[in-house]
């Protein structure tokens, strides 16, 4: 079974969750596909086309807003007949969408880790940690300090 197949079965049994919240970009036979296309399509599924006429920078920022707020499913099927440079771009776009799938392998490459600085946490905040992972331990007794 190939990826698209996988991500359109996910997307089925995620429906319900996401509603019309789902948007879905191929690009599959379109060579001129860019991040520009990729905001296009997200605006005008998401039933925003007064998006689609703006700037550049503008566009991605109204996007990055409207993704933000509507928390939708993004799936950029046929990553790999993207241009080199356009990939790259549309992935790090994708990083800000919480739920985003481009469907490749090559995507999971351009994906480059990155640190997070997190601050120390209080004693309060260790201690409320600590009991939240305890209790979701599969035998929260192996945490006892009285365990013989």
């Amino acid at each position: 079974m190939g990826k698209t197949t996988l991500a359109a079965e996910a997307t089925r049994a995620l429906r319900r969750k996401f509603g019309r919240r789902i948007v879905w970009a191929g690009a599959l036979g379109r060579e001129d596909f860019a991040l520009s296309t990729l905001l296009d399509e997200i605006a005008t599924q998401l039933g925003h086309t007064e998006l689609r006429p703006l700037a550049p920078e503008p566009k991605a920022e109204q996007i990055q807003a409207l993704i933000s707020s509507a928390t939708p499913l993004i799936i950029l099927d046929n990553f790999k007949t993207i241009p080199e440079v356009e990939q790259t771009r549309c992935v790090e776009f994708l990083l800000i969408a919480p739920h985003a799938l481009p469907l490749s392998r090559r995507a999971r490459s351009l994906l480059r880790p990155r640190n997070i600085t997190i601050p120390v946490m209080s004693p309060e905040e260790a201690d409320t940690f600590l009991q939240l992972l305890v209790s979701q331990a599969g035998d929260p007794s192996a945490f006892r300090a009285d365990r013989s």
